[in-house]
Parts: structure tokens; sequence; C-alpha cells
């Protein structure tokens, strides 16, 4: 939610919960490339996180339950899906093939 509040177009944020997921959506504009940092870095910061608790807690397994976040980048999740869309765009826009 950091990211989102550093751009300017973006308006609010509205958090949807239900039992399997929860999701922020921003309100406003949003470019690709804004929308592609914004599917990674949730997943990057629990990433990021993860050696870090497995150097607090090292029997815990709360290490590999902050890095196992990683799949929700593959395109069957919610920022998977986003972020294979900014990527797209981007190829559009830079002239590629989608």
């Amino acid at each position: 939610m950091a990211l989102l509040r550093r751009i300017p177009t973006v308006t609010h944020l509205v958090v949807e919960r239900t039992a399997w997921r929860l999701s922020v959506v921003p309100l406003g504009s949003v470019t690709p490339r804004e929308a592609g940092a914004v599917a990674i870095a949730g997943p990057g910061a629990c990433l990021l996180v993860a050696p870090l608790w497995g150097l607090v807690l090292p029997g815990s397994g709360l290490a590999w339950w902050y890095a196992a976040h990683v799949v929700f980048l593959l395109p069957v999740f919610g920022d998977g899906r986003v972020l294979l869309a900014s990527l797209r765009a981007g190829a559009l826009k830079a002239g590629g093939r989608p």
C-alpha cells in the first residue's frame, strides 16, 4: 500500500477481503509500469524478509512461509495477472510483439 500511496494519480485505496484473498484496489489511474511495480512489491517484500525470519526464528518455518509468497507472481493469481498485463502493455508501447 505504501507504493500505491506514492503514485499521485491514485486518489483512494480500497481493501477487498474474502475468506481466501486480500486485495488492494487503487482508484485512479496507474501506468503499466506502476502496476507492474506494485504487483512485484508484495511478494518481493516477503521474499526479502524471509531470510531475516530464518535468522531470527530458524526452526519455525516462518521463513519458508514468507518465501512461498513468490508464487503469487504466477499468472493464475492476481499479482501475476497484473504483472503479465503490464509487461504486455510495455511491449506494445515499445513496439514489440505482445
